[in-house]
């Protein structure tokens, strides 16, 4: 597996609110992990960077090895995003200018080709296979609620008032219930995890124009960033890119 992660502030926000890392525990097992912290609250740059060290922390010091299978993986992602919970809600209590934080969160665990990830918020999880690129997260969005009762459709939700309000965040629950999901990558295949900064101001086919071109990982990832940016800037962007080489 190859790895690339990269994070810009943007054209529009005075701070980035974006954190993320990718750490390895032993050849062949990563943890990649995301966080957007909450736009319009106090402290959303404090929320991922916790958040983001919380999970990276937790993963060193945990049993998890490269033959875990993947309940025991889900598991321990489920109990970690608990902790970050936890621990973030604690902090925004006893800390003013911590009050009202949150964070989205992506923690993907690679074993080789075999990825488990949870999922809080509205960052997302793609993959590209032959030219088709599909997200494997849904938005835990006001929006999303709206598309799934059949109130708006997919063109009034790109430019809904209300879009960035979310349902679902790491830091402002009491409890936390992550999407978790298992999938297998095969050769020539990428995962992209991104924040809305990103999936926001980058179509699905511009995506697939960059990853299907033959450019390094690191190009891919610069092109992302100045698309993003080019195409307004609106917030900060991140993205970890991993793929597959061939012969894995």
């Amino acid at each position: 597996m190859e790895f690339i992660h990269r994070t810009d502030i943007g054209k529009k926000r005075a701070i980035n609110e974006d954190y993320l890392d990718v750490v390895e525990k032993e050849q062949g097992m990563v943890l990649a992990v995301l966080a957007d912290g909450m736009g319009g609250h106090n402290a959303g740059d404090v929320a991922s960077e916790l958040a983001v060290r919380f999970l990276v922390d937790r993963f060193h010091k945990s049993k998890l090895h490269l033959t875990s299978d993947s309940n025991a993986v889900s598991s321990w992602l489920k109990e970690a995003y608990e902790g970050a919970n936890e621990r973030i809600s604690t902090i925004a209590e006893s800390d003013p200018s911590c009050k009202g934080m949150g964070t989205t969160l992506i923690a993907a665990v690679f074993q080789n080709n075999k990825v488990t990830f949870a999922h809080i918020g509205d960052s997302r999880v793609y993959l590209y296979s032959k030219g088709e690129i599909n997200p494997l997260t849904k938005d835990h969005s006001y929006v999303n609620v709206l598309l799934d009762s059949g109130e708006i459709n997919e063109e009034q939700a790109r430019t809904h008032p209300r879009k960035n309000m979310l349902m679902k965040a790491i830091g402002t629950e009491i409890s936390i219930d992550p999407d978790i999901l298992t999938v297998s990558l095969r050769a020539e295949e990428y995962m992209l995890i991104c924040s809305d900064g990103l999936s926001n101001m980058v179509s699905a086919e511009q995506m697939v124009h960059v990853l299907q071109s033959e450019a390094s990982l690191q190009a891919k990832v610069e092109t992302f960033i100045e698309l993003a940016n080019e195409q307004g800037g609106e917030d900060n962007i991140s993205l970890i890119i991993s793929r597959v080489r061939a012969g894995e």
